[in-house]
């Protein structure tokens, strides 16, 4: 049977399948495929062909619902995308206000955009990213929305959000006027406030799962006692140091700085704990993990970090990262080990691996193995 003798609901079913270039060149196959067939995603399409896109080839295809025109200056009037629901207009992109009044979408971002100013109008958007000190997205421009996800980093001009009562994931890196006051009234599930010093207490949020909060962030014990997180994000923080109520806790991360030892947490800090993921990179205070018996993937890389031979000779890993930490030297243990970085300083060498069947090896600058690669 010829591919033009198929129904046209088989043929677009064969067409939602394929790859970019092959949807463009398969509805010029004939005239009927061209009239009926509709190619949706001008989303995921990579930069060779966003970067191509114009008002002129947009023309041609009307039933797009996913398209991105980062930093395209050519696309400005996509009036006759009725269908589109998700767009990516970043950057030196040239849509503006005037090319989104008749849309209605569900996921916009607007990252470092400066000519979206408003968007009130868009009552489906339940996802919004407007990060940026230049991102032209303020107060009044979402004053009538209720989102499900706001990525308000590094805008000073997004501060008034407790209207949001949908809300549950919120990004607020480095945006100093995101405060305690401004999310009192929110219960999240994810919230990103790395590098914000303003956020401190999170203990009314009870449907909170993940947090990341990194660095200069304002959060301490005090701020997360009430939580039971499921992931936790807690590098170069000194002021975070006992997570053992949190027996939902499965990924943490608790790196260090490699020049000083600041993250606050150490073996007291997860005593309790029985995780799945755990990244200490140059955290020289954790040195014992052989309690924590589900562990699948250990991140313990650096040359300060605290973990050995003894602090794992209890654990049988998936995954280890111990590129640089002289510290390790024998895994033989790890009978589903398929995983491992044991780069640079890392003390493993070829007999500390001998009786493993490794998928992945990665040993570079480690005169020690012979890296297969």
């Amino acid at each position: 049977m010829n591919l033009t003798d198929l129904p046209v609901e088989i043929s677009q079913l064969i067409l939602t399948h394929a790859d970019f270039l092959t949807q463009i060149r398969f509805r010029c196959v004939n005239k009927l495929f061209y009239q009926k067939l509709e190619v949706n995603d001008f989303f995921n399409i990579g930069r060779r062909y966003t970067d191509r896109l114009s008002d002129s080839i947009l023309q041609a295809y009307p039933f797009i619902t996913k398209l991105n025109v980062d930093d395209n200056q050519k696309v400005t009037n996509i009036d006759h995308l009725a269908r589109l629901e998700v767009l990516s207009a970043v950057y030196r992109s040239n849509i503006d206000d005037d090319a989104l009044k008749n849309h209605n979408l569900k996921k916009l971002n607007t990252n470092f955009n400066l000519k979206i100013t408003n968007v009130n109008h868009m009552s489906r958007l339940e996802t919004l990213y407007a990060k940026g000190k230049y991102c032209c997205i303020g107060n009044d421009g979402i004053s009538s929305l209720n989102l499900k996800k706001l990525k308000a980093c590094y805008n000073h001009k997004i501060y008034k959000i407790e209207h949001m009562s949908n809300l549950k994931i919120l990004h607020t890196k480095r945006n100093s006027n995101i405060d305690d006051y401004t999310i009192a009234n929110l219960n999240l599930i994810k919230l990103k406030a790395n590098e914000n010093p303003f956020i401190t207490n999170l203990n009314h949020m009870t449907n909170l799962e993940t947090l990341y909060a990194t660095y200069n962030c304002g959060i301490d014990d005090n701020g997360i006692s009430n939580l039971n997180l499921k992931k936790l994000r807690t590098d170069h923080n000194p002021k975070i140091t006992n997570l053992n109520h949190m027996s939902n806790l499965k990924i943490l991360y608790a790196d260090s700085h490699y020049a000083h030892d600041n993250c606050g947490i150490d073996n007291m800090s997860i005593q309790n704990l029985n995780l799945k993921k755990l990244s200490i990179w140059y955290n020289s205070k954790i040195t014992n993990l052989n309690h924590m018996t589900n562990l699948e993937i250990l991140i313990a890389g650096g040359n300060k970090c605290g973990i050995g031979d003894q602090g794992i000779s209890n654990l049988n890993l998936v995954k280890l990262i111990a590129s640089d930490n002289p510290n390790i030297t024998d895994v033989n243990h790890m009978t589903k080990l398929e995983v491992l970085h044991a780069s640079n300083n890392c003390g493993i060498d070829f007999n500390g691996i001998a009786k493993l069947k490794l998928k992945e090896l990665i040993s570079w600058n480690n005169p020690k193995i012979l890296n297969p690669s």
